[in-house]
């Protein structure tokens, strides 16, 4: 596929969950560790409801996006000071002259849905600014949160140290983002699955995993995304993960039944072309 055939195919966004592996999170896991609390947020066409608040620890992320766009609820952290007026700016800036995103705004993962879906992330949060940020593409290839403001500020306070902290999930299967491939624990099965991604890469990476329908191949699916995804889809979408930039992990739910699924990543590198263009795409089978 070239890099011109797919780019398009952008509009879309999404993808995936990671584990924390530190001490701190290890904590979690103690004698009065308690289930993660439940946030909604809900997206339109184009606006992000959700809390100003939350507290510290893993957090399960519910999104409803009742838009007629797909829609995305990307976790960014605001360092050193930064606003989220400045983030818009500057990765306005850096999308219109395909300059390097705003290193100060770390990108932690979240929900993705298509329109008229739900979709759901497990993240850990530290204390600190951070920002609902929506990077999906419209139509016209202008993403959402540059062309409307699609975004939302919100603070983490620390957990009261009388209350339970929220447990970590215990992971079924691993999946490493690379540059610009994807690396599996196991072989994923049948059923319901607790997801980890971590991006190991040095660009930040996606994930969509989509469902081929009975009798569609690959070649199928090549052929839908080269029409920026229009007319009957070849496959639907089984699991979504929105950006984490290197470094970064989240967890996220599915329920996987057999048959032939695809992992793509669509995100652009700095060069402005699509990491599917790079090869950043796999066909796995589930029995």
């Amino acid at each position: 596929m070239s890099a011109r055939s797919i780019a398009s195919a952008r509009t879309i966004g999404a993808v995936v969950l990671a584990l924390a592996c530190t001490e701190s999170r290890d904590a979690s896991n103690s004698q009065t560790a308690a289930a993660s609390p439940v946030v909604t947020i809900t997206s339109t066409d184009y606006a992000i409801e959700a809390p100003d608040t939350l507290s510290a620890g893993f957090t399960v992320f519910r999104l409803l996006n009742h838009g007629e766009e797909p829609h995305e609820a990307n976790l960014v952290r605001l360092e050193g000071g930064r606003t989220l007026p400045e983030f818009i700016k500057e990765y306005g800036d850096a999308v219109r002259t395909v300059r390097p995103r705003p290193d100060w705004a770390k990108r932690l993962g979240g929900p993705a849905a298509f329109p008229h879906a739900e979709s759901n992330a497990t993240l850990y949060l530290e204390p600190g600014n951070y920002a609902w940020v929506c990077n999906v593409p419209g139509p016209d290839g202008v993403v959402h949160v540059v062309k409307h403001n699609e975004a939302r500020a919100f603070v983490v306070r620390e957990r009261s140290t009388d209350s339970p902290q929220p447990r970590a999930p215990q992971p079924t299967v691993s999946v490493r983002l690379l540059d610009y491939s994807f690396r599996l624990s196991a072989p994923l099965t049948a059923g319901k699955h607790t997801v980890r991604v971590e991006n190991d890469g040095i660009e930040p990476h996606h994930l969509l995993l989509f469902k081929l329908a009975p009798g569609k191949t690959m070649e199928d699916f090549n052929a839908w995304m080269q029409k920026n995804m229009q007319g009957e889809p070849p496959a639907t979408v089984a699991g979504t993960m929105s950006t984490l930039s290197t470094g970064a992990d989240a967890y996220t739910e599915v329920d996987l039944s057999a048959g032939d699924y695809v992992l793509v990543c669509l995100v652009a590198g700095r060069d402005d072309v699509p990491h599917v263009a790079k090869g950043m795409v796999q066909q796995i089978r589930i029995d």
